[in-house]
């Protein structure tokens, strides 16, 4: 399943989002608790990140795992000085020792230094992996604080703090990822924007020459303006971390499923369980699977008598839980285009990760059952 530094980055996020929410005066600084979790793009890449609505300011936060070196935890302390780039305020959580040495103490000494204690940034520790892990009280400790408010930042125009968590995707299908990949690769040299500029009207004329296959292997056949489809195929790629956000090249991770997709061919079951590991963990569909199951387990009696109760049954069950963006004034949660949730399950089934006879992947009354044996393939292999 997810790493060791996955579960607890989760399992800090959670803990942390619900005491701000909560209003804990031992961690909320000059945070409010009008507080929620987004999404985040580019890089660099904390590992999640909270927009508080009342300050109308984020809070981008790097987690550090247990038994790494002394270094990894003062590389930390730059990472989250990095983030104070592009978002409002930065947040590091490290564990209180690292080989029986005070790690968090001496990071604490070196943040408190004048030239650093103005900073933006916040420390939080942790006593150890098990109390954290079952979220029990004080399971994190602030050891520095942000005491005074930001004034002087303009945010990045290339972060979008009203997206989910997890990577959006919608119905790309895993051979027009390859084409894409594919595309990038070929123009690899270029000095410009490579998707803007090559990739995306090469693979247009593609669509329109009947050279794009849908999930079915049936030709892609699309009838609306262009501009309205190049963010849909463009977002899952640079959501996976597949092409270089800011030239659109290939990133090593995108090279290498590349590479896989030339040896065995995109409609290969190895392409399509490496586009799915891709999309579990760097793309978080695997927490937002776990927050599912979750939902479907221990709330009283949810609503599963269909899927469209169910799936907004479970937007709720998010939002209850700061764990999607504040919705927008006037927006409806009726209407599926302006749903959170929306075509995840669908996409879940097609990559083969959900129990069920034919299409009908939703069962009446249970909801969707999850292949936990393939989850397990995926992310531990």
């Amino acid at each position: 399943m997810p790493s060791k530094h996955d579960q607890m980055a989760s399992t800090a996020c959670s803990f942390l989002l619900d005491n701000l929410r909560a209003g804990n005066s031992k961690l909320c600084q000059i945070f409010s608790t009008n507080i929620r979790r987004v999404g985040f793009g580019g890089w660099p890449e904390p590992d999640f990140v909270l927009k508080d609505y009342g300050l109308d300011a984020t809070l981008a936060v790097e987690f550090k795992p247990p038994f790494q070196s002394k270094r990894e935890y003062l590389t930390g302390l730059g990472q989250a000085t990095a983030y104070t780039k592009t978002y409002n305020y930065a947040g590091l959580i490290i564990p209180e020792e690292c080989d029986k040495f005070l790690i968090a103490e001496y990071v604490q000494q070196v943040a408190r230094q004048p030239e650093i204690l103005g900073l933006p940034i916040c420390v939080f520790k942790y006593k150890n992996e098990h109390d954290l892990m079952l979220r029990k009280d004080n399971s994190l400790t602030l050891i520095k604080e942000i005491s005074n408010k930001r004034t002087k930042f303009t945010p990045s125009k290339s972060f979008n703090n009203e997206k989910v968590f997890w990577t959006w995707w919608r119905d790309t299908s895993p051979s027009e990822i390859f084409q894409l990949l594919d595309l990038s690769s070929q123009y690899h040299d270029r000095s410009s924007d490579i998707y803007s500029d090559f990739v995306w009207p090469e693979f247009w004329r593609k669509i329109q020459l009947g050279k794009a296959k849908d999930w079915e292997g049936v030709t892609r056949n699309i009838k609306s303006a262009e501009k309205s489809h190049k963010q849909n195929y463009k977002i899952p790629l640079f959501g996976l971390g597949l092409i270089e956000s800011s030239s659109g090249e290939l990133s090593d991770f995108g090279y290498d499923l590349h590479k896989i997709g030339k040896l065995y061919g995109p409609e290969s079951m190895y392409f399509k369980d490496a586009l799915a590991k891709r999309l579990l963990v760097e793309g978080k569909h695997l927490e937002l699977i776990q927050l599912f199951i979750e939902f479907q387990s221990s709330c009283e009696d949810p609503d599963l008598s269909t899927s469209v109760n169910c799936f907004k049954a479970f937007e709720e069950f998010l939002d209850l839980r700061g764990l999607i963006p504040k919705r927008k004034p006037g927006r409806r949660t009726t209407s599926k285009k302006n749903a959170f949730i929306r075509d995840e399950p669908k996409l879940w089934n097609k990559f083969g990760l959900l129990q069920h006879a034919g299409a009908q992947y939703f069962k009446t009354g249970k909801g969707l059952d999850f292949d936990l044996n393939k989850l397990i393939k995926l992310c531990v292999g």
